[in-house]
């Protein structure tokens, strides 16, 4: 019998109170630890108006906030111009020489040709010295259906912030470059135009980017350049309230998701991205308002601007560019970040190996220790893994069948106990596979196979994701270390549980904030749970030297104490998921005219009606339908209904010159809105591949294969000039349509528990041209 065994024996000996004693104190640790680490991930206290002037105060910041913020400011809107000749005003108030940088902004993530107009606000606060500039950025433009407060009115205002504060003190050495985009929401265009033909370009030797994606939480630090040890070092070293995460930036280099840092990143600029994004449900929606933005996520954005700007002002930032390689970052009992250079992950990996090698040999060595039930166990490790993700998985799908007419899409209290809910439950599930596995195959088979497993899931992280490979590695580094003591020690039966303790706290102290932040960014969906629930068996795998004396001698205890707490989380979330003023449904309607045949329909992107689309389309809606007459040719099956014909002038398609060679068609026209309208869009048949494209004059890139468009932003009544080669088999076809950011009639609005979402409440004219 090994001591695993000797300590479940001892402790079944001792009677049915110690067991659960230590069950509950020990349980009562890893909750408490969890929640303080959660809890650690905050803003700093807002600093008030009374402040002193050489101090970021978010007070005075959000007076730029409610000003920028008071209405939607969409690219090319009359409300955009006004917010920028506001920022105009305020830069010269600061004494900084500002202008307008007008310029042709093309979207380099989309694969649709995707163009707009757009007017930049940039200016420059000179410094004491030559060298590369620090560039301060935000945009200033909003989606039409939001105020734009912390998308991204926050990030404009600390920045305002920054440079008056910045002002009060002594100079720089190096010049500090202020860069607010317009039409970032489109596309990136104000950025990319920037980039593309801005002189001050090549004087960036710093960027600074400060995005939103909600309207609350901590300022995360989610993506860096290339060769960041400096940045990150400075970052841990000078900033007052450093948190993000190198796995985050890991796994936001694989998602689809861009802000204007993107734009420079073919540059090599080094740089640093910031955002909050707690409060999802104001992202793009009437809730991101001046009211509901956190005066501390607008501190947060200032506390890091204001300290790196003055830190780096002082410096030579041309060997920033040099190859210093890049950090593995995290927080440690909140703001306290770590950081250690990539460089080490790999022997870091190889020295975890060579300690799991004398752990594997320790225990072959071991009275009773046999390799078959070893191997049986990693065999089990990996299917009580699997199982754990399956059966959060099915939770959450049962959650959605249930809730499916009131399930709230955000980071809401209901969602956090429907989340912690499906967490008990997987550790319920986790506790039960974990007693019968150690009855079957004891407790130091077990924990060999476990810790294997989470040695193998290491070397992936070190491979695949090296800058996230700290989430395991510590943890698996004290685990190994803790069961070696005990197998060369031969500890004292009931006491080795302890050894393990060091493995399971900094398990819980990684694991939470990054189940917490998935959840937040991700909000409760099918990958936040199945993350979550991962985690949460790596956790008690890894735990379960420190976790072997109760989970021995519980009898049930831990098993049913979780299934009891996961019924009633998901019980009282399931009764909190309902839509309210503060947490409203979102839903859709747009009307669409085709001007060929002159006929109209009102559209939704919703499943069923509400009190507000019930109105258009009728309370019962009818089965989803391609409508491609109405949407520039897209056959998607969508919910239509009849709509009465308004008065809307179509586009136009002027100027036209068109020539053919062999099947390469070349045209030379220009396209206009006639009611002024905020977008224009051409759709081509699948069947039609572009072959160069040029916009008032401009050679823009293009991607093959799949359907080929083009979308224009802020045209204005004066239209564009395109130059278009395709490849078509005889004639060319395409559709033109516009987009204004309106309905053509007024109806009941909304009541206070809906909200219309990005994309509706619009207005289409189609019409189609044959060549």
């Amino acid at each position: 019998m090994n001591i695993g065994e000797q300590a479940a024996t001892h402790s079944e000996s001792s009677g049915s109170s110690r067991p659960f004693l230590f069950f509950f104190m020990l349980w009562s640790v890893i909750i408490a630890l969890a929640v303080f680490s959660v809890g650690a991930l905050k803003p700093p206290a807002p600093l008030p108006a009374s402040a002193p002037e050489s101090e970021f105060s978010a007070a005075r910041a959000f007076a730029h906030v409610a000003r920028i913020a008071h209405i939607p400011h969409p690219l090319g809107s009359a409300a955009d111009a006004e917010a920028r000749e506001y920022l105009l005003a305020q830069l010269s108030q600061l004494g900084i020489q500002a202008s307008i940088f007008s310029g042709l902004g093309i979207d380099p993530t989309a694969h649709l040709v995707v163009a707009g107009k757009t007017n930049n606000v940039v200016g420059r606060l000179p410094g004491t010295s030559g060298g590369p500039a620090i560039l301060l950025m935000a945009h200033y433009d909003s989606v039409y259906r939001a105020s734009g407060a912390g998308d991204d009115a926050g990030g404009v205002a600390a920045i305002l912030e920054i440079l008056r504060a910045i002002h009060t003190g002594p100079p720089l050495q190096r010049d500090v470059i202020v860069l607010f985009t317009d039409g970032e929401e489109a596309g990136l265009l104000g950025a990319e135009a920037f980039a593309h033909s801005h002189p001050w370009l090549k004087d960036i030797g710093l960027v600074m980017n400060f995005e939103g994606r909600g309207d609350r939480g901590p300022s995360l630090l989610f993506e860096t350049g290339m060769n960041n040890a400096p940045l990150i070092e400075a970052v841990a070293r000078v900033a007052p309230h450093p948190i993000g995460s190198s796995l985050f930036y890991e796994l936001y280099k694989i998602l689809p998701n861009d802000t204007d840092f993107t734009v420079f990143r073919p540059a090599g600029i080094p740089g640093l991205n910031f955002a909050f994004g707690e409060g999802l449900e104001s992202y793009h929606s009437p809730l991101d308002t001046p009211q509901n933005l956190s005066l501390s996520s607008l501190q947060h954005h200032g506390s890091y601007g204001l300290s790196l700007t003055r830190h780096f002002g002082q410096l030579d930032l041309t060997s920033l560019r040099n190859a210093h390689g890049d950090d593995v970052f995290f927080d440690w009992f909140g703001s306290r970040m770590i950081t250690y250079s990539q460089s080490w992950v790999l022997p870091g990996q190889v020295l975890v190996t060579v300690l799991w090698a004398l752990l594997l040999m320790l225990d072959f060595r071991s009275l009773g220790f046999s390799k078959r039930r070893f191997l049986l166990a990693l065999a089990a490790c990996i299917a009580m893994l699997t199982l754990t993700a399956v059966t959060a998985a099915l939770g959450w799908w049962l959650l959605t069948v249930i809730l499916a007419n009131h399930r709230i899409l955000s980071d809401s209290p209901a969602n956090l106990l429907l989340l912690n809910g499906l967490i008990f439950l997987s550790a319920c599930v986790c506790t039960l596979a974990l007693s019968f596995l150690r009855k079957r195959l004891g407790n130091q088979h077990l924990l060999l196979g476990a810790l294997t497993l989470v040695w193998i899931l290491s070397w992936a992280f070190t491979l695949y994701l090296p800058s996230g490979s700290y989430l395991l590695f510590w943890p698996l580094l004290l685990a190994l270390l803790g069961n070696i003591v005990v197998l060369a020690r031969r500890t004292s039966p009931g006491t080795e549980w302890s050894s393990g303790l060091p493995a399971l706290v900094a398990a819980v102290l990684l694991f939470a904030p990054v189940v917490y932040l998935v959840y937040v960014f991700l909000t409760l969906q099918m990958i936040a749970v199945v993350t979550s629930a991962i985690l949460l068996a790596l956790l008690l795998l890894l735990s379960t030297q420190a976790l072997g004396l109760s989970a021995g001698a519980h009898r049930g205890w831990e098993s049913g104490t979780f299934a009891a707490i996961a019924v009633a989380l998901l019980v009282t979330g399931a009764a909190l998921s309902r839509y309210t003023p503060e947490h409203p449904r979102p839903d859709s309607i747009v009307y669409s005219l085709n001007a060929d045949d002159n006929t109209a329909v009102w559209i939704t992107y919703d499943q069923e009606a509400d009190e507000f689309t019930g109105q258009f389309i009728g309370a019962t809606f009818p089965q989803p339908h391609p409508v491609p007459n109405y949407l520039a040719g897209l056959a998607r099956p969508m919910v239509s209904g009849t709509a009465p014909v308004i008065a809307l002038a179509p586009p136009l398609l002027e100027n036209l010159e068109h020539t053919k060679d062999g099947n390469i068609h070349r045209l030379k026209f220009k396209v206009r809105s006639q009611r002024n309208a905020e977008v224009l869009l051409l759709r081509f048949p699948e069947e039609i591949q572009p072959v160069s494209v040029k916009i008032a004059g401009r050679d823009v890139p293009i991607h093959k294969g799949g359907r080929f468009g083009v979308t224009l932003y802020a045209m204005g009544e004066q239209g564009v000039e395109l130059e278009i080669a395709v490849t078509a088999p005889s004639t060319v076809s395409f559709w033109l349509m516009d987009r204004s950011y309106s309905l053509p009639l007024n109806k009941e609005p909304r009541l206070a528990n809906l909200m219309g979402i990005d994309g509706s409440d619009e207005s289409y004219v189609c019409r189609k041209y044959t060549l």
